[in-house]
C-alpha cells in the first residue's frame, strides 16, 4: 500500500466519522502529521520487523581508532532478550562467526576504558551517532574488523509513492484516527482509542507469535 492510497483512506475515515464537520475539520496535512506521529510511536514502542534493518557492513575497523560513524538510518538498538545481547556483533574475519558487542553505559565506558589495542569487547554509542568501541582495535593481522549488527531504524517523513510496511496496517489507521480524535477533542475519541489499542496489540502480537514459530523451527 502506498502512503497516498493509505492517506485517502484515512481521509475516506474521516468522512465517516464526521472528522470533517465545522468543529472537527482535518486535512491531509493533519493527517500526514497524526500518521508520522503513530508510527514513530510503533517504531519506539516495540521491536517490529517492520522497522527492523539487518547490517552486515557497519563500519571496518581501523587499527588504534575507537570511534566509527553509525548507519545513516540507524534509529536505536534493539530491546535486549537476554544477556550481553545489545544487537551487534564484531567479526574476525569473512568466515568466522561473529561475536556479539557488550553494551557499557557511557559514563561506564569512559571510566573503564582501556588505551591498549586489542580486539573491542565492549562498545557504547554517542549522540545516537557514533559507536565507540573498547578497547581500541588492533590490525588484526591486517584483516581489520567488520561491525555489523541488527538495529531499528531512524524514521524520515513519508512521500506519496513511498510504501506503508507496517504488516497489519490496520493499526496505523486506527493509531493515527486516534490521535486526531484527540487532538481535536471528537465524541469518538474514547472509542478510537480502544480500537487502537486491540489493533496494535494485534499487530504486536502477530509479530511475537511468527518470531516464536521460527524459532521452534529452528530448533527441530
Amino acid at each position: 500500500m502506498t502512503y497516498q492510497t493509505y492517506l485517502d483512506i484515512v481521509l475516506g475515515r474521516c468522512r465517516t466519522l464526521k472528522f470533517l464537520s465545522e468543529e472537527t475539520q482535518v486535512d491531509a496535512g493533519e493527517v500526514e502529521l497524526a500518521t508520522y506521529s503513530a508510527l514513530l510511536e510503533l517504531a519506539d514502542g516495540w521491536d517490529l520487523d517492520t522497522f527492523t534493518v539487518v547490517n552486515d557492513a557497519i563500519a571496518t575497523t581501523t587499527t588504534g581508532v575507537r570511534q566509527y560513524p553509525l548507519p545513516g538510518d540507524f534509529g536505536r538498538l534493539p530491546v535486549p532478550r537476554q544477556r550481553h545481547e545489545s544487537g551487534l556483533f564484531i567479526a574476525t574475519s569473512s568466515t568466522g562467526t561473529p561475536v556479539p558487542l557488550i553494551y557499557r553505559m557511557a559514563d561506564e565506558f569512559l571510566r573503564l576504558r582501556s588505551t591498549t589495542n586489542a580486539t573491542p569487547v565492549w562498545f557504547t554509542i554517542s549522540e545516537n551517532t557514533y559507536i565507540l568501541l573498547d578497547p581500541p582495535p588492533d590490525s588484526n593481522s591486517s584483516v581489520h574488523y567488520t561491525i555489523m549488527g541488527v538495529y531499528i531504524k531512524r524514521l524520515d517523513a513519508l512521500d506519496g509513492n513511498d510504501n506503508i510496511l507496517v504488516s497489519h496496517p490496520t493499526a496505523l489507521i486506527a493509531a493515527t484516527l486516534a490521535r486526531l480524535a484527540i487532538d481535536k477533542g471528537a465524541v469518538q475519541a474514547q472509542a478510537l482509542v480502544a480500537e487502537k489499542n486491540v489493533q496494535v496489540s494485534k499487530l504486536v502480537n502477530n509479530s511475537s507469535r511468527m518470531r516464536q514459530a521460527f524459532r521452534q523451527i529452528g530448533t527441530l
